[in-house]
């Protein structure tokens, strides 16, 4: 599997997204099944057409508490 890392606007973090067949430490395909949340988020088209994207706040709160 072939990855790509892109740097983010905070220091020590990066997004890394592979091409390719991603796979589970344990070796399951992650394609068609997907992941898990640690923290599930909701998301609304309502929100969505006020401009607020409650998922994408949420990551960038986790990645900034990451840095402290």
């Amino acid at each position: 599997m072939d990855a790509t890392f892109q740097d983010l606007p905070v220091d020590t973090i990066a997004l890394l997204y592979p091409t390719g067949l991603p796979r589970t430490t344990r070796g399951l395909v992650i394609e068609g099944r997907g992941v898990t949340p640690d923290r599930e988020v909701k998301l609304t088209r309502d929100e969505l057409l006020k401009g607020k994207d409650s998922q994408l706040e949420a990551a960038i709160q986790h990645i900034r508490g990451l840095k402290k």
